[in-house]
């Protein structure tokens, strides 16, 4: 008989979906696109590009990788596993960024340059240890957000950053370092750096 999760498991489950990278990104995406000044028809154009381009592949990829058995499951919880789907992201999101600076939007091509810098630094501190992806990914947003609109998003966006760090341990995805790393990571990378 399976065993019943308890209702903090159950809650860090449902935060670990809400939260996942690549769909925290597709919600952010449209902020980012609005600050761009760029015209309306023109950013929704860029978004259905990006996510017809980017967003789709890596999920599809993701599955890919899970039904022909190269990775466990979509959390991709064993560190080993997790290089090839993210050595396979870089040239999307590179070929993202170029298609981004070809807009001629300045602000959405430094944002794009810090998701380039923070992906392949990112992989090369998973070839040695595995950092949590959904708190670095949700800390990266928040320091975007919180630089963007200051301290009125300052509690929300870093309460979300805190609930996704609780998920990932309570779930036994990551140590309390790992996750401490992940937003660490992101937060400084995002502060340091323009974006937009």
């Amino acid at each position: 008989m399976k065993k019943q999760k308890s209702p903090g498991i159950r809650l860090a489950d449902v935060i670990s979906i809400v939260f996942e990278p690549m769909f925290g990104f597709s919600v952010f995406l449209p902020l980012a696109l609005g600050r761009s000044g760029l015209p309306t028809v023109s950013a929704a154009g860029i978004f259905v590009s990006l996510l017809l381009g980017l967003i789709v592949p890596v999920t599809l990829i993701r599955i890919w990788l899970i039904r022909t058995g190269r990775v466990s499951d979509w959390d991709i919880r064993k560190r080993e596993q997790r290089l090839l789907p993210m050595a396979l992201l870089i040239p999307l999101i590179l070929a993202a960024t170029l298609f981004i600076r070809a807009q001629g939007s300045w602000a959405l091509t430094e944002l794009f340059t810090v998701f380039t810098i923070w992906l392949i630094g990112f992989v090369m501190i998973t070839g040695f240890w595995k950092i949590s992806g959904h708190t670095a990914g949700i800390s990266l947003i928040a320091t975007i957000l919180v630089k963007w609109y200051g301290t009125s998003v300052l509690l929300p966006a870093f309460a979300a950053v805190f609930l996704v760090a609780w998920s990932r341990v309570v779930r036994r995805d990551h140590t309390v370092a790992q996750v401490i790393a992940g937003a660490s990571y992101s937060a400084i990378l995002a502060g340091i750096l323009p974006t937009g």
